[in-house]
């Protein structure tokens, strides 16, 4: 079984294209993951100097079309591929690397494949030139590649035998939020709970509530109106209105001064089926709410009124968007989907929707 990942890589703050194409490759061809670079491949370049060739392709294109981008500029794709672990050689985990950057290029641009064993599981790095070969069109991340590059990845492992994700999942989490889950509680979240133990202690003003932030070990610093905090193994402070909503400080302020409760506080209160603005016991009983009534009735208003006009009337359906929209329209089974049309009177004859 193989995963795979499509990455566009831009040159990033503090570094020109030269340095940003030469650090990546330097990285994947590390001779401590590459069985000293015996399990590293290249397509239309050499692998030696293939930071030097996607440089020159890159330079050539712009000569060639005079096209110049700006710092959101691709300079290459880096594609990573991972399989299970012990269901693969390095010999053929590299083959079917190549493989894959064959097929999903097509052959039309340079790339260059390594295959690392330094972890348990062996994976490609595969470092595809953004500039194709000859010089004169790139390549363009288009929607939905990374669905595409994960489809023939499969069929890829078919063909030769191996597992593929039956289920995949559609979004996945990422590495800081896993690691989140793994080692517990990050900084910004201990710092909101130690706010919310804070407030329970009842603080008569914002200054009382950062004095007890203090007592229980946080650094503050910066603008008495938007703190910054730091505590326990932070290197860095964290500014109080970017903990998200509840935690900036005039929500603080306002909670302290009972104009509104802590979402902390209040969390347990509703019930989770129900919204705030309608009754549990109505939404369980089938009974509108505020809103949902008055929407009601002016839908039955109009539709009284197209009942006492004179003539026939032909209803075929009634959208469930003209339902729960005041001033709701009427769709008739010969319109187009997104077409909507009101009731028109006609002086004689049937009337249609």
């Amino acid at each position: 079984m193989a995963t795979t990942r499509l990455m566009p890589l831009h040159v990033g703050k503090g570094r020109n294209v030269g340095t940003a194409i030469s650090d990546i490759i330097d990285y994947v061809e590390n001779p401590d993951k590459t069985e000293k670079g015996q399990l590293v491949t290249s397509y239309g370049c050499n692998a030696r100097i293939a930071d030097k060739e996607f440089l020159f392709a890159k330079k050539l294109y712009i000569q060639k079309t005079g096209r110049v981008r700006g710092a959101d500029d691709v300079i290459a794709y880096h594609l990573r591929q991972s399989f299970v672990p012990g269901e693969i050689t390095p010999e053929e985990a590299k083959r079917l690397g190549r493989e894959l950057a064959m097929r999903f290029t097509k052959g039309k641009n340079a790339f260059l494949v390594c295959t690392h064993t330094d972890k348990a599981h062996i994976h490609n790095h595969i470092i595809i030139s953004a500039v194709n070969l000859d010089c004169d069109r790139k390549f363009r991340n288009f929607w939905g590649s990374t669905k595409a590059l994960r489809r023939l990845n499969d069929t890829l492992c078919i063909e030769n035998g191996y597992s593929i994700v039956e289920n995949p999942q559609r979004h996945g989490k990422s590495y800081n939020k896993w690691l989140g889950d793994q080692a517990g509680l990050s900084h910004r979240e201990r710092l909101c709970y130690v706010i919310d133990e804070a407030l329970k202690q009842k603080p008569e003003s914002f200054e009382e509530l950062l004095d007890l932030l203090r007592k229980a070990g946080y650094e503050i610093k910066g603008n008495p109106a938007n703190p910054s905090l730091r505590g326990g193994e932070q290197k860095r402070f964290v500014r109080m209105d970017t903990l998200g909503p509840g935690y900036t400080p005039a929500e603080l302020k306002a909670v302290i001064a009972g104009e509104r409760r802590h979402p902390e506080a209040a969390q347990g209160q509703r019930t989770k089926e129900a919204p705030a603005h309608q009754p549990a016991s109505d939404r369980h009983s089938g009974k509108a709410g505020p809103g949902q009534r008055g929407r009601l009735c002016k839908l039955g208003q109009r539709k009284r009124n197209v009942q006492r006009s004179s003539g026939k009337l032909t209803v075929s359906a009634i959208s469930q968007k003209s339902r729960s929209h005041a001033g709701g329209v009427f769709r008739g089974t010969g319109d187009h989907p997104n077409k909507q049309e009101t009731v028109r009177s006609r002086a004689s004859g049937d009337r249609a929707v």
